[in-house]
């Protein structure tokens, strides 16, 4: 026994280094992702704990930055830096992928990789594939690709104008001009790494990884997580792949397998990896990488699609990248008190000193380039402006008079006013002070024996900026001589700023109309040619193309543009070598040369005409300078430059602000929903009944975003506020994705019920094996639990008072509007409201899910087990439906037909008709009390709804009462009763002819009382919700007014034309670049509203071409849609497609159009029938029709197009058919 104890003893005592060996030193030579260790379940629970500290940390850092996270770049140090990346895919097989880095000290590097379905691939030029730089500022711009946030989480534009290799080419590097403009819009809110990752799965593969101290944070992990078709999204709880298998060694696989699991369902992805399409970049530095990406065909499941597969790997390399600084404005925390610098001292950089024109002279003096020189001179600063300003009291209130009349606080003629303070400004002496520093800098030039006078040139405060030139609004005087000339000079380049053109431009971009200026007097060139180059081709934005324009003499000329310049197109390569490409000799008609007396400038002279002003070297080394200044500036250069016994001199440089502008196929698509999937129909119907035309992009953000929200929470089931799901826009048109707001939930068949609820929205049946074979794969068949679940759902919202709750909630919002109130009062008012709307609509979505219900029910109780749809059917529905009372849309033309019969009671007929619609109002007030009476009752309860009532610019009925009274006008005019026959309950349910039992008769009777009440419950709720949208829609009128007295705006309109997070920024910054997009919009706004879309659209939302010239002639057979109120009739067909064209209506016509809303009321007792192209059972036309016993049939498709106002038509409201007599 001792023996063995022994033999353990000694063999415990030679295994124990070996086991010691393998646990604290032996590591992994396969290097696998998964592999457990004996301390694999300490490793576990002690990964757990830190993991979930580490996710806890990063939501709290979270909770803190919000925005800021999207809008700041932070401030990278030695530990960290800032990054966007983005990688996308379409089915035709285009991708992008880019990574922009900003390190610290401002150095920027960017990685492209760009393929095109036609096969050709792009990436930067170079050995690298990358590109390394240092920023002017921190911003995500870089060779010549822009990344702007648009909305936090919600929509950047990432833009691209510059070079790229095209290596899709063999045997020769082929470098061309790449442009892309496009808006990323997100699909669903962000998510985060770590804190929405799978704590288990992350647990788990660090616990499965060799480390035994606090290097754990730097072990190799999977996540990700899985956006289903039903737009849910779950975080990856397990991937059984060893990742660091795949491509190791840059031995890239064929075919990637692997499973994935996310809310506990197995996904099996196979990527089919194409290796031809392999692009590669790489950065030698000691912090180096090799990135590597290709495209790959995936199968998820059984599905397929297309993929983009990366590979990243570490490389130290010993290349040492040493950024040249970018020339860039001094920061300082306070003005240094000095009326005036020399061009080349160190104060002169600072940008709210010198002024635009003033600072970029003295970048180009602190390159202490050999290439050119800057003529010398002086600034006067906007300290000597702003004193001379304050010690004249006159000029001081001529100015502030001037502000409050272009704002609209003080009556008064603009012009004239400018006139006054430009007056003002000249008669004046100059401050004393500003004239003795004046007199000391002309003193150092006063012995210089080659003197050709001073320019003397204004250099106000926000010009030659990156967002605005400002050329040519501010004066310049050349060839000044003396002192009394130059201090003249100065006070007429500080009245430049107040001229009418000068005032006008800053007002049209929301720039304040007091603002300040320096001016530079500085030694003219006796330039022997002069001219400008744009180191970026002005009209087709390619960087490799750069333009010279150039004369004889002085470049004025070319400027202005009084004389036809030479011109010369010189080709630029990417790594900065220059040649002239092109040239093109100009007639030179006007030459201007200064001379020791002054300006002098010639005529026709021969000799320029047919002479080059500058010889290709001199262009050549125009080139060179701008790619110098361009990559000194950081950004494309406008430079105006002379030459003067061969030498090159700089007499400005600013920023090319024209690159980066939005193109109109943008800003018409820039609002547009994303689309997953090409495996969608899209539809018109009910959407265009509340949203007939495209809406302002105010709306858009409000309104509209509101009642999506609505419908994400009750028709989705899946909330998510940082998208739209619930209505899809296109081209600011509003849309609904009938796979998944309409018939989300199929069975495996086409079932009747699917049919009725088409009835209901469409009018005609809709749903076809196509569409729902397409349904029924990205949704799968719903269980019965789930149909269970959406029918309790609405059960139980028919148990509450939805209609209480929808008032309390509109009266909550209380904005407070007054006058007096201040522009970021107002706004946070409005944004605070938004939320408490959004319950309004989602109040609205419940019960017209409510209404919709009841009639499904009912229609299949009335099929008695059939499974087809009979129009005897669809005429019975009608006639319950018809029976519904107490209608909020059917009492809106009770109350006009009341007014106009009060009027011609007492027999005003006459002369209310020959007033204009403006007097009419008073006119009931001081002489048909009872019909002024009830008019004030007709506003107190419907005032708040218009014509297009989801539009934030649509005037209210209480804003512009003349609508109503025109309305009653024609009432007046066309005074006619129509009154539809009551039944009690019990004659109706009698009379349903397609039923047949007993039993459903009695059901029907219990379900007509629901849906009676259900219906007058919709349009209450939707009563109420507009009027939430008006409180909201009064609250902007004010936001409007306020924002142009505050100069914020240049007018009130404007404000439609702006995002709600838009004007929050202008009320933050002034933002001049978004002032103009909005003045586009608005010039663009009307052409959206004339698009005309389908009302059913396969995969992608496509506006009609004009195919209005259908001939009425052809059509043969009768057109049909479906009964929604029965009765035959005939009469005169007046075809209407808007509002605008409602002269055309006479009384007992029949009306044809496209679809109506409440705006449309009033005009229904003048009517005979209705035919609409949109609409279902329950659509607005459907409804006001029934209430006043109007024959109706809605869907009958092109029926705007089949027939024209006169011809003589036959309405069938019993069979839903409409033709020629």
């Amino acid at each position: 026994m001792e023996c063995l104890f022994n033999l353990l003893f000694y063999t415990s005592l030679l295994c124990l280094p070996v086991l010691l060996y393998f646990l604290l030193f032996k590591t992994n030579s396969k290097s696998v992702y998964y592999q457990t260790d004996w301390f694999y379940l300490i490793k576990l629970i002690a990964a757990k704990k830190e993991i979930r500290k580490h996710q806890t940390k990063y939501k709290n850092r979270l909770k803190k930055l919000k925005e800021r996270l999207e809008t700041e770049i932070f401030s990278p140090n030695l530990e960290s830096i800032d990054t966007q990346t983005f990688h996308g895919i379409d089915s035709d097989g285009n991708s992008l992928n880019f990574k922009l880095e900003i390190g610290i000290e401002k150095i920027a590097e960017a990685s492209l990789h760009l393929r095109l379905k036609d096969g050709n691939t792009y990436v930067f030029p170079g050995e690298k594939g990358s590109v390394q730089t240092s920023l002017p500022k921190t911003a995500w711009k870089i060779a010549g690709l822009c990344i702007e946030t648009l909305e936090p989480f919600r929509k950047l534009r990432i833009t691209f104008n510059g070079l790229l290799k095209n290596i899709s080419e063999t045997g020769f590097e082929k470098i061309e001009h790449v442009q892309f403009n496009f808006i990323f819009t997100s699909f669903c809110s962000p998510h985060y790494f770590p804190q929405d990752i799978d704590t288990t799965m992350y647990a788990n593969s660090l616990a499965s990884c060799r480390w035994r101290d606090g290097s754990w944070k730097e072990n190799i992990f999977v996540y990700g997580f899985v956006l289903l078709s039903n737009d849910k999204k779950y975080p990856l709880s397990k991937v059984n792949y060893q990742m660091r298998h795949i491509g190791e060694n840059k031995n890239f696989p064929d075919c990637i397998k692997t499973d994935v699991k996310a809310n506990n369902k197995i996904y099996k992805i196979i990527l089919h990896l194409n290796k031809r399409s392999l692009v590669s970049s790489c950065n030698n530095t000691k912090y180096g990488f090799e990135y590597y990406t290709m495209t790959a065909d995936c199968i998820v499941n059984v599905n397929s699609g297309k993929a983009i597969v990366e590979f990243w790997y570490a490389q130290q390399g010993d290349e040492m990248f040493i950024p040249k600084p970018k020339l860039c404005d001094k920061k300082v925390d306070h003005l240094p008190e000095k009326l005036v610098t020399n061009i080349d001292e160190e104060e002169s950089l600072i940008l709210n000193l010198t002024g635009g024109k003033g600072n970029s002279l003295a970048l180009l003096v602190s390159l202490n380039s050999s290439m050119f020189s800057v003529p010398e001179g002086f600034i006067v600063t906007v300290k000597a402006y702003n004193l001379h300003l304050s010690k004249n009291t006159e000029l001081s209130n001529l100015v502030e008079a001037l502000n409050r009349i272009c704002c609209g606080k003080l009556d008064g003629h603009l012009k004239e006013a400018c006139g006054k303070v430009v007056e003002t400004f000249k008669r004046d002496s100059i401050h004393p002070n500003v004239r003795k520093e004046i007199d000391t800098q002309l003193e150092k030039y006063s012995k210089e024996t080659e003197f050709f006078g001073w320019a003397v040139r204004s250099s106000a405060i926000g010009e030659d900026s990156e967002d605005l030139s400002a050329a040519g609004q501010n004066e310049t005087f050349l060839a000044c001589r003396n002192q009394t000339e130059i201090l003249n000079k100065v006070l007429a380049c500080w009245a430049s700023l107040y001229t009418y053109q000068s005032v006008q431009y800053r007002w049209q971009h929301g720039l304040p109309v007091i603002t300040e200026m320096a001016v530079v007097v500085q030694k003219m060139v006796k330039a022997d040619s002069a001219g400008v180059l744009f180191t970026c081709h002005p009209s087709t934005s390619n960087p490799s193309q750069m333009v010279i324009t150039s004369n004889f003499g002085l470049g004025e000329t070319v400027v202005s543009g009084d004389s036809d310049p030479d011109t010369f197109i010189l080709n630029r390569t990417w790594d900065g070598k220059v040649c002239v490409l092109e040239k093109i000799l100009g007639s030179k008609n006007k030459v201007l040369e200064i001379t020791s007396v002054g300006l002098e400038e010639s005529v026709d002279n021969r000799n320029c005409k047919e002479s080059w002003s500058i010889s290709d070297k001199q262009a050549v080394e125009l080139g060179k300078v701008g790619v110098l200044l361009e990559e000194a500036f950081g950004n494309p250069r406008d430079i105006e430059w002379a030459f003067y016994k061969n030498k090159l001199y700089l007499l400005q440089s600013r920023p090319i602000t024209t690159l980066n502008g939005w193109s109109d196929f943008e800003l018409s698509h820039e609002m547009d929903t994303p689309l997953r999937t090409k495996k969608a129909f899209f539809t018109t119907a009910n959407i265009r009944e509340v949203i007939p035309k495209a809406t302002t992009v105010l709306s858009h953000s409000t309104s509209v975003r509101c009642t999506d929200w609505a419908i994400q929470k009750f028709a989705q089931v899946n909330f998510d506020p940082l998208s739209n799901k619930g209505i899809i826009i296109h081209q600011h048109n509003a849309l609904i994705d009938i796979t998944i707001s309409i018939h989300k939930n199929v069975r495996s068949e086409v079932h009747v019920s699917g049919l009725i609820l088409d009835l209901a929205i469409f009018g005609h049946p809709v749903l076809d094996k196509k569409i729902h074979e397409i349904i029924k794969n990205r949704f799968g068949i719903a269980s019965p639990f789930v149909l269970l679940k959406d029918i309790y759902r609405v059960m139980k919202n028919s148990w509450y008072d939805i209609v209480s709750d929808a008032k309390k909630l509109v009266d909550r919002v209380e904005l407070k509007l007054k006058k007096t109130d201040d522009v970021p009062g107002i706004y946070k008012n409005i944004n605070d409201s938004l939320i408490n709307l959004g319950e309004v609509a989602v109040c609205h979505t419940k019960t017209s899910a409510v209404s919709v219900f009841y009639q499904i029910i009912a229609m299949n109780i009335m099929l008695e087990g059939k499974s087809d749809l009979t129009t005897e059917h669809i005429s019975d529905f009608a006639c319950i439906l018809s029976s519904c009372e107490d209608v909020i849309s059917a009492e809106i033309p009770k109350y006009l037909e009341d007014i106009a019969k009060i009027i011609n009671q007492e027999e005003y007929s006459d002369e209310f008709l020959n007033l204009r619609p403006r007097d009419g109002v008073e006119f009931l007030k001081n002489h048909v009390n009872k019909a002024y009476y009830l008019f004030n009752e007709f506003m107190d309860k419907h005032g708040h709804r218009s014509l297009h009532e989801f539009e934030i610019m649509e005037p209210s009925w209480r804003e512009n009462p003349d609508l109503i009274i025109s309305m009653i006008q024609a009432n007046v005019k066309n005074q006619r009763t129509t009154k539809k026959d009551t039944k009690n309950l019990q004659d109706i349910v009698n009379n349903l002819k397609s039923i047949k039992r007993k039993s459903t008769r009695s059901l029907i009777k219990f379900l007509i009382q629901r849906i009676r009440v259900a219906v007058g419950c919709r349009e209450q709720t939707k009563s109420e919700m507009i009027r939430g949208y008006d409180k909201l829609r009064q609250a902007y009128r004010l936001l409007g007014k306020t924002m142009v007295l505050e100069g914020l705006l240049p007018s009130e309109n404007l404000i439609y034309h702006l995002t709600h997070e838009e004007i929050g920024s202008i009320i933050n910054k002034r933002n001049p670049t978004l002032i103009t997009k909005a003045i586009r919009r608005q010039k663009l706004y009307p052409i959206w509203k004339k698009l005309e879309f389908p009302e059913i659209m396969p995969e992608v939302p496509k506006p009609e071409e004009d195919n209005s010239k259908i001939l009425v002639e052809n059509l043969t057979e009768l057109c049909k849609g479906t009964p929604v109120c029965t009765g035959i009739v005939r009469g005169r067909a007046c075809v209407i497609k808007s509002l605008d064209e409602i002269n055309q209506l006479n009384t007992g016509d029949i009306l044809i159009t496209y679809s109506t809303d409440i705006g449309w009321s009033p005009y229904f007792p003048m009517l005979l029938g209705i035919v609409t192209e949109l609409g279902g059972l329950v659509s607005h036309g459907a409804v006001v029709a029934r209430e006043y016993g109007l024959p109706c049939i809605v869907g009958v498709q092109n029926a705007t197009k089949h027939f024209k106002t006169g011809d003589m038509v036959q309405l069938d409201g019993n069979r839903g058919e409409l033709g020629k007599i």
